[in-house]
């Protein structure tokens, strides 16, 4: 009699596992997330991304947002607060909004440009590459020991954006339900 009921429950697609047990036989990511930082389709098998995929699309962020705020506190340290007491000051406050709307801009862009979101990597590179040929133009200052710290914080940046664009350039894997099963 129990054969003939789980018989009956798998012809209309019912089983009698639990939950949890069926929950964690799926190999379908199921957070919603992820496709907002990642840009890949849910059906994507959890197989199909490495963990440089996973990671960097968090790490950029936070060295953006880390770069931009120690620029700001560079100008609090500095300048006091006065952010338009000179022209280094305008650039720290300017360096810092940058990072902001270049960071908002990354992880918005799976969802506003697609395909396209490799012009935010291009973007963000190219403003740390002015940052950095700026700052050695002025002769390389390192007050209270943040410039070099800056640097060295940019030039991960960088690094995890030219990674990120390599993984760009990969062709998408294949949905879940056409990937071969086994």
């Amino acid at each position: 009699m129990a054969r003939r009921a789980s018989a009956t429950l798998a012809r209309v697609g019912l089983t009698a596992e639990r939950p949890a047990a069926r929950a964690a036989s799926r190999k379908i990511p199921t957070a919603r997330w992820r496709h907002l930082m990642t840009g890949r389709d849910e059906r994507v098998s959890a197989q199909t991304g490495s963990t440089s995929e996973r990671i960097l699309p968090w790490v950029i962020p936070g060295l953006a947002l880390a770069d931009g705020v120690l620029h700001l506190s560079l100008d609090l340290i500095l300048f006091r607060g006065r952010f338009f007491a000179n022209t280094l000051s305008v650039l720290f406050l300017l360096d810092f909004l940058g990072y902001v709307v270049l960071t908002a801009a990354f992880v918005l862009s799976p969802r506003w440009l697609g395909s396209k979101r490799w012009l935010v990597n291009a973007a963000m590179i190219l403003f740390v590459a002015i940052a950095l040929v700026d700052w050695a133009a002025r002769g390389g200052p390192n007050p209270r020991g943040l410039g070099y710290l800056s640097k060295v914080v940019e030039v991960l940046l960088v690094a995890a954006l030219a990674a990120h664009l390599q993984i760009l350039r990969r062709p998408a894997a294949a949905p879940y339900a056409l990937q071969r099963r086994g």
